[in-house]
């Protein structure tokens, strides 16, 4: 059997591009997204979550763990993000909570859950971040904030489970 990659946000632009890559490479894609199903052909297997519930919900979390149990995880790519834009005089903090879950704390949730599979495989983990990291807009500082948090937690991994997973 072929390695397999899971992308997440896989219906988007980046993440579409991802699954077109890795599939031409001969991984088995799975993609993962919010959206009923994929809105292109290169994933090999398509799961339906929503990140922001994940990260937020005890029993939705649970459920999907169980989804996920036979899932043999090569490649991890957390590339799924949300970007709510506003001033930050009236930006929410449903928002900002919103933001971190999906661009940050999914990341770390994911890998958790692929941590056993990806460590037997070999496996790494790629977070995708944004040059809006370093270099921003006004009204984009939630979207900015988490990926530098998401830069934060991947070099915190790569010292945590770096001997045992590419980070």
């Amino acid at each position: 059997m072929s390695a397999s990659v899971i992308i997440t946000g896989s219906n988007g632009g980046v993440g579409t591009a991802l699954c077109s890559v890795f599939k031409a490479a001969g991984y088995q894609t799975i993609g993962i997204d919010i959206h009923t199903e994929s809105n292109h052909t290169d994933c090999s297997d398509y799961i339906s979550m929503d990140l922001y519930r994940l990260v937020n919900e005890a029993d939705y979390r649970a459920s999907q763990r169980l989804k996920l149990a036979n899932v043999n995880c090569h490649v991890l790519i957390n590339n799924a993000a949300v970007q709510l834009t506003g001033p930050f005089e009236t930006y929410s903090l449903e928002d900002w909570r919103a933001t971190f879950s999906v661009n940050v704390d999914a990341a770390f949730v994911l890998s958790q859950f692929f941590y056993d599979s990806l460590k037997a495989n070999g496996g790494q983990v790629l977070n995708i971040s944004s040059i809006h990291q370093k270099l921003s807009k006004a009204a984009f500082f939630a979207y900015a904030s988490s990926k530098a948090a998401l830069i934060g937690l991947t070099k915190s991994m790569a010292l945590a489970i770096g001997s045992d997973i590419r980070v």
